[in-house]
């Protein structure tokens, strides 16, 4: 990882040694499967997309945990919340 150092992305996210790569490999391929499906340009604003590499840390962190919370997900079944936070709605 670039700009993120291991022992901070191991701290954010509760992983154990070991699974950092893991999570990491998971979150480039969604990455790189959701600018595939957009044909490299953002969904919100249109913008061409970097790959994955090339992004931000704040941007490698929010894909890092959402691949952790799918992998856990599948792994260990959760108690997911279909509605987002109070006063956030799909409209």
């Amino acid at each position: 990882m670039s700009e993120i150092s291991k022992q901070e992305a191991l701290e954010f996210s509760g992983m154990i040694d070991g699974e950092l790569e893991y999570i990491e490999r998971l979150a480039m391929v969604a990455y790189h499967a959701y600018c595939e499906s957009t044909d490299w340009k953002s969904a919100v604003t249109g913008s061409n997309l970097p790959l994955f590499d090339n992004t931000t840390n704040a941007i490698k962190v929010a894909w890092m945990a959402a691949a952790k919370a799918v992998s856990d997900d599948i792994i260990f079944g959760s108690d997911l919340q279909r509605e987002g936070p109070e006063g956030i709605t799909g409209d």
